[in-house]
């Protein structure tokens, strides 16, 4: 970004100039510009903001206007519910006659009110509301316990409870009975997560994701301030360890989402997950569905039914290839068809070994699938079937078959090599798109490294050289801080960045 650029950026930030020619370039200058307008009344009043309002073109500028006037005192007259904000408690709480008059006006707000009130302590006029027990209500008067305790007790005493609010669509749904606390809230707290605006004209991808937006700012902010990633209290610890309750406690569930997936447990991670990928969901989910068939069958069904839940079409097809892998290895070959070429998955060796059976039907029914057919029949030692390929010599397969105990795959490569002149040992990685996690030995490294706190930071994450389709989650880190006493993480603590080596030379 040139300094011409910062400039304007700035002046955007600081409520001085509105740079319309950037507003379609650019996701982060329209944040920004909600960011603004949501901090700074004079601004959120003035001609040039009104007149950005009018055009209609972007509609979260006349919504965080909205907000700005409300949280001043002020009840904008709007005839477009679509104009009026979901969010109207950050960065400030109106007075509680402002939030009645709210409610009186656009009755389609009442639970945004009521949310207000939990944010406020405002429980009088919590009650007078009329409310059905909402659990994004209670989840931020427990956020808010000094001042709301009394309607947090109010909600969570119903027998049967409802959810309203949508902090991830930001929107009011028809009321669902039956809900319960499940970390689905964006309470106030969270807001105070701010990332600072210079990241955005430094190195974008500097920026964090966020999993909610109810303020439509991205979470930026003039200076960073609070984590994306806080570690988790000893008390959620237990929450990775022990059966979830019905009513999940204050607790950042990422890790639990990842954890999840990651080990493929169907019923956790279909209740904690959230409506688009997290930051390494991906990864794990990947994992998960290579290592458990029960998880494998959920996603089958669910990659197509709700394949919005995965971000772009390029992760979904990695869910469809993992799906196709374990049914492979477990000798079912009815997903692989030769019409669907992007559905070939290429490890299909590991967890599992596939029979030699399945291997032979596998290459008569796709041929083009003779390099990995042929890796796993070196990987299990199907040297019937494997000599019957007669494979063109890859670097990938060279370093597999050094690898088995039985020589005859490495001579014969080498054999072939040398008649067709191919050098095996060329190191270019576009020899033939190979990854040398595929043959390493050990696929599920450990670790000796403690830490002192846990978050979901410390999944160790490998792109593009990942042993399932070129991704790979290791929870290594995760799994020894678990399996850790409190006296060696508070040992943990006491070295530099909270990081003991256990056992070093």
């Amino acid at each position: 970004m040139s300094s011409e650029d910062v400039a304007r950026y700035q002046a955007a930030f600081e409520g001085k100039a509105i740079p319309y020619d950037l507003l379609d370039q650019s996701r982060w200058i329209r944040c920004i510009l909600v960011h603004t307008i949501r901090t700074n009344e004079e601004f959120a009043k003035s001609s040039e903001v009104v007149e950005l309002c009018s055009r209609g073109e972007y509609p979260e500028f006349a919504r965080a206007r909205h907000a700005r006037l409300i949280m001043s005192n002020v009840i904008p007259d709007v005839s477009d519910p679509c104009l009026l904000p979901y969010c109207f408690w950050y960065p400030d709480v109106a007075q509680e006659e402002t939030y009645r008059l709210l409610a009186e006006r656009y009755p389609f707000l009442r639970y945004q009110v009521g949310r207000a009130c939990a944010v406020a302590g405002y429980t009088s006029l919590y009650t007078s509301l009329n409310l059905l027990p909402e659990v994004s209500i209670a989840e931020e008067a427990r956020d808010n316990m000094q001042l709301s305790g009394a309607i947090f007790e109010e909600i969570i005493s119903s027998p049967v409870r409802y959810k309203v609010l949508d902090d991830y669509a930001r929107i009011a749904h028809e009321p669902r009975a039956g809900a319960y606390l499940n970390g689905d809230t964006c309470v106030r707290s969270n807001l105070e997560f701010r990332q600072p605006v210079e990241n955005i004209w430094l190195l974008t991808e500097h920026l964090e994701d966020v999993n909610f937006d109810i303020a439509e700012d991205y979470a930026i902010g003039e200076t960073a301030s609070g984590t994306v990633n806080p570690a988790l209290r000893p008390d959620e610890i237990q929450l990775l360890h022990t059966p979830l309750p019905l009513d999940l406690p204050t607790v950042n569930k990422d890790l639990l989402i990842l954890m999840a997936a990651y080990e493929g447990n169907v019923d956790r991670y279909a209740r904690l997950r959230r409506p688009h990928l997290i930051r390494a969901e991906e990864y794990c989910i990947l994992r998960g569905i290579y290592h458990n068939t029960s998880f494998t069958k959920w996603w089958e069904q669910e990659v197509e039914a709700e394949s919005a839940t995965a971000r772009t079409g390029y992760e979904r097809n990695n869910i469809r290839r993992a799906v196709t892998a374990r049914f492979i290895m477990c000798n079912d070959l009815s997903r692989v068809t030769e019409s669907d070429p992007f559905n070939y998955p290429y490890m299909i060796w590991y967890p599992l070994l596939p029979r030699e059976l399945t291997l032979r039907e596998l290459f008569h029914r796709i041929p083009d699938m003779k390099p990995q057919i042929a890796h796993a029949c070196i990987a299990a030692d199907y040297q019937e079937t494997y000599d019957s390929l007669h494979v063109v010599p890859r670097r990938s397969l060279w370093f597999e078959a050094k690898r088995s105990p039985n020589k005859h795959y490495l001579e014969d490569l080498e054999s072939r090599a040398a008649e067709q002149h191919i050098d095996l040992k060329d190191e270019d990685p576009l020899n033939d798109g190979w990854h040398y996690d595929w043959v390493a030995f050990n696929k599920e490294p450990t670790s000796t490294y403690l830490y002192s706190a846990l978050h979901a930071g410390l999944v160790e994450l490998q792109h593009r050289d990942g042993i399932y389709e070129g991704y790979d989650a290791h929870m290594h880190f995760v799994d020894h801080f678990l399996c850790s006493s409190e006296e060696l993480r508070k040992k943990a603590a006491d070295y530099e960045a909270g990081l003991w080596f256990m056992y070093e030379e």
